[in-house]
């Protein structure tokens, strides 16, 4: 919770719009990576929303269905619009993702994976 508050206050500062959640979870990584946040201090809530995050697409559902007129009149343009975006945010992903595995074999940087704890059981 701190460190979304850190950064709505930080986003509104910038001189430019730019989405508090997301920049909340770049400074939640890099506390993580800098080691001033201990994955333990934070793995057991991670795991509770990552477990139940169906649940929280439940909004989203009934948002499309109480706009069900518009998509009905709009709706090959948004099927468009669905498939471009995600076809360029596809290939932006993976255009960083190729960069960034070019960069560490260059330097010699070595990949890790930090594992969460799986709260399924």
């Amino acid at each position: 919770m701190l460190v979304l508050s850190a950064a709505t206050i930080i986003s509104s500062i910038l001189p430019f719009p730019f989405p508090a959640s997301v920049l909340g979870m770049v400074l939640l990584y890099m506390l993580l990576e800098i080691g001033w946040l201990k994955l333990s201090y934070i793995e057991d809530t991670a795991g509770f929303f990552l477990n139940n995050m169906a649940f929280f697409f439940i909004p989203a559902g009934v948002g499309l269905i109480t706009t069900f007129t518009a998509l009905k009149q709009h709706g090959v343009a948004f099927i468009i619009i669905v498939i471009i975006s995600t076809l360029v945010v596809m290939g932006v992903t993976a255009g960083v993702v190729d960069r960034l595995i070019r960069r560490a074999q260059r330097t010699g940087f070595r990949l890790h994976r930090k594992k969460l704890k799986n709260n399924s059981n």
